[in-house]
């Protein structure tokens, strides 16, 4: 009984332990819980409220550039990784057992307690990354035992959110460095001008030091103590098996940093673009730059400004743009020699500009995708006055009649005035805006015929971007059914996560035939000095290019393109000086070829079958050939060229046989002196023209003695004044009334020509047919009889001023 009740007794007890310990455990428990808990939540929330510098890289994370934050300080977004040379150096510096505490090294925490009891004062704080990060987080305040305390909590809490990569990530990229320099990367481009991926040992470890000193790193102050700090820290590094002898040895013989040095600006105006955007100032942005092309492009640019600056031009932009994807590759929004003065820092890349003769291979070939024209119908390049619009080309001469690919690629504005009339400037204006040109939104009026000729400004960005999807439209088309369809296409500076088009177009463009066409003209632009002879070699880089000239001399443009590239160059001055000189082909044209020198092997665009068919071209005319054609050939055209109309200047005429000199018919010899002959003829004001340019055309040939019959043709053709026009005669420069000069074109060279006024005669013209007219205002008959009889009459009326 006595042994039941003691061992009843026992497993009481045993129990009532069993108890204790369990309410003991739980409340221990329940303290760490409640400590862990009270740590995680004064750990939650943003670590740093802090504003950032803008960075700028290319596609491969290399440095472009970077913009100060906005306190003043070099303090770069936290870097993806840290390199292995410097987490060594800064964890054997600072807290060698980072890894496996808890935030808080209990071994060290007791030493520096103990130290510090046995000295009196604190001589050692005992903190590890993490209670530093804490400290940094807080802006360092005050050290007293309740910070201390603070710090353990919330460094333990830190531990509890973030792994052991993150924090120390963070401690790097938010630890002073001296001056203004903050973080690991900013310190790594000011003191050693390079990324962090490539510090060497020597430059990792005094990095890993200075945030216990920053103030170590000013120059010509306490660089013995920092050599010393910094020398110490290798040898650690040595005897902890990072560093073999060899690497030991060289660096300790490296030298630390003087001055710090400047930050790359290799796009800066990319870089004030960004950092002008709220949305990506303070970030660190990925473009779609090539960082060794873009310093290729800086260089090319660079070499011609010295050479510019001499004629007083100062300013030069350039892009250039992967044509399959829409990427810029390189982006110089203007020379490098930034004087603000002189407009350096505006970027003339999206700066509007007067076109010149750009868009003249839009008209093209969006006549040629219209049926209006085939690659060689002539058109007209005589002079030409269009409600008292008078154009004339660069060289003020005229050719009569010029191919319209020739009208491209020798970019003649009197012939480019005349399509555009043809075309219509209304449709013309439409497509341009279809086609993402947003800079022309004044009505068509507006700029009127002077449209295709500078009228209008635009952006190279745009002109760049729309030559650039053009060729890729032109380079799909072997792999859509209908390319033109493709519903969007942009420029595109901003990689993930901004991937937003820079400009973008999605309206119809001309069909792939005409593009081909198009392309192929801007192929036979004439190149400037050193690239004349290409076609002599088989390697030579196939580019089509145009050029551009503003009135004025004010803005000079070139855009290259291949289906790989395209290149847009922008010459001038910011402020709108015009130089004499300042030409396209001449000043922006070499600075494109030398562009395209830096770039890989280009190919050449292959015909587009499905949208092409070949036809019988008259060799002359460039019209469809027609019965009467003596020579013809085999060209690819445009499916829409099919329906313009056959050659309109091929005739037969019958000449005597034994001269074939003179016309003769079936009225005055018998068919066998009759020779039929063909016989390219053009109307009066083009042949006259075009035979000072064409030595080989053969004017239409007199009439036999008896022969003479009349028709419905005219060998006479008034230039100026046309029919019915209404003209002022001109002032002289002192203000005095002068004369107006009429033009006649007679297609005999020999002719001369009688004029008359009301039939009162004022004068006669051979050769050359111009008459300088003095008259008072008032409606005239202009009568005009040459020596074979034939006869030309028009009114003409002249205003008073």
């Amino acid at each position: 009984m006595q042994s039941t009740e003691s061992s009843s007794n026992l497993k009481q007890g045993k129990n009532a332990k069993s108890i204790r310990f369990s309410w003991i455990f739980l409340f221990v428990g329940g303290m760490v819980m409640a400590f862990l808990l009270v740590a995680r939540f004064l750990a939650a929330g943003t670590l740093f409220d802090v504003p950032y510098s803008t960075v700028l890289t290319d596609r491969d994370g290399e440095l472009l550039g970077a913009r100060i934050a906005a306190d003043g300080q070099w303090r770069f977004p936290e870097p993806e990784a840290l390199p292995e040379k410097y987490v060594a150096s800064v964890l054997v510096f600072e807290d060698k057992r980072f890894r496996y505490h808890p935030g808080v090294d209990p071994l060290a925490l007791s030493r520096a307690i103990t130290q510090n009891v046995q000295q009196g004062r604190v001589v050692s704080g005992a903190s590890t990354i993490t209670m530093q990060l804490v400290r940094l987080s807080r802006e360092n305040p005050a050290r007293t035992p309740m910070e201390k305390a603070a710090e353990i909590f919330r460094a333990i809490g830190l531990e509890l959110k973030y792994n052991k990569d993150e924090i120390l990530l963070l401690y790097a990229a938010h630890s002073p460095f001296g001056g203004n320099v903050v973080g690991i990367e900013a310190a790594s481009w000011r003191y050693f001008a390079r990324d962090i991926h490539e510090l060497s040992w020597s430059e990792s470890a005094l990095l890993a030091v200075l945030p216990n000193s920053p103030s170590l790193i000013h120059p010509g102050r306490n660089r013995e103590m920092l050599l010393q700090k910094r020398n110490g820290l290798l040898h650690r590094l040595h005897k902890a098996g990072h560093l073999d002898e060899m690497d030991l040895e060289l660096a300790l013989l490296e030298q630390i940093p003087e001055a710090p040095h400047p930050l790359p600006t290799l796009s800066p105006h990319v870089l004030d673009r960004a950092w002008s955007s709220s949305r990506l100032r303070g970030k660190r942005i990925t473009t779609t730059i090539n960082y060794r092309l873009q310093d290729r492009l800086n260089t090319v640019i660079g070499r011609h400004y010295s050479r510019l600056v001499q004629n007083d031009i100062h300013h030069a932009a350039a892009l250039v743009i992967c044509v399959r994807t829409g990427e810029i590759k390189a982006y110089t929004g203007n020379t490098t020699s930034f004087e603000p003065a002189r407009g350096h820092a505006v970027d003339l890349v999206q700066a509007e500009r007067s076109s010149g003769s750009i868009l003249k291979p839009l008209l093209y070939a969006l006549m040629l995708d219209d049926g209006q024209i085939l690659p060689g119908t002539l058109i007209p390049d005589v002079p030409t006055q269009i409600s008292g619009y008078m154009p004339q080309n660069f060289s003020r001469t005229y050719s009569g009649a010029v191919p319209a690919g020739e009208v491209v690629s020798r970019s003649l504005n009197v012939p480019s005035v005349r399509m555009l009339r043809e075309y219509g400037l209304e449709r013309f204006h439409f497509q341009l805006n279809e086609m993402g040109l947003t800079t022309i939104k004044k009505p068509a009026d507006h700029y009127g015929l002077t449209l295709i000729l500078g009228g209008a400004e635009t952006r190279l960005l745009e002109m760049g971007g729309l030559y650039a999807r053009m060729a890729n439209q032109l380079g799909k088309h072997f792999e859509l059914s209908d390319a033109s369809s493709d519903p969007e296409f942009g420029l595109r500076l901003w990689s993930e996560p901004y991937p937003s088009f820079l400009w973008e177009s999605s309206g119809r463009l001309p069909g792939n035939g005409s593009l081909w066409v198009m392309f192929n003209a801007m192929q036979e632009v004439t190149r400037p000095d050193g690239e004349v002879d290409w076609r002599r070699f088989d390697s030579a880089r196939r580019i089509g290019w145009k050029t551009g000239t503003s009135f004025g001399h004010r803005d000079a443009w070139a855009i290259g393109v291949t289906p790989e590239y395209v290149v847009a160059v922008w010459v001038g001055n910011a402020d709108g000086e015009g130089r004499a000189g300042l030409t396209g082909a001449s000043v922006a044209g070499p600075v494109m070829f030398d562009i395209f020198h830096q770039l890989p092997e280009t190919s050449w665009f292959s015909e587009p079958v499905y949208e092409t068919e070949q036809v019988v071209i008259c060799t002359k005319s460039g019209h469809r050939a027609g019965s009467d054609c003596e020579k013809t050939h085999l060209v690819s055209i445009p499916a829409k060229g099919l329906q313009t109309g056959l050659c309109p200047y091929h005739s037969v005429i019958f000449t005597d046989r034994e001269t074939r000199s003179k016309r003769v018919s079936s009225r005055c010899s018998s068919p066998e002196n009759m020779q039929a002959e063909q016989l390219f003829r053009l109307p009066p004001a083009m042949a006259a023209y075009y035979r000072t340019v064409n030595t080989g055309y053969r004017e239409l040939p007199g009439w036999a003695q008896g022969c003479e019959e009349t028709g419905n043709t005219q060998p006479m053709e008034m230039v100026y004044p046309p029919a019915n026009a209404e003209i002022y005669i001109p002032l002289e420069a002192d203000g005095q009334k002068g004369r107006a000069v009429f033009e006649l074109a007679h297609e005999s060279s020999g002719a001369e020509v009688f004029w008359f006024m009301d039939e009162v005669f004022i004068g006669k013209t051979s050769s050359r047919h111009q008459l300088s007219i003095d008259a008072s205002p008032g409606e005239y008959i202009l009568s005009l009889t040459d020596n074979f009889g034939n006869r030309h009459r028009q009114k003409v009326t002249i205003l008073s001023r």
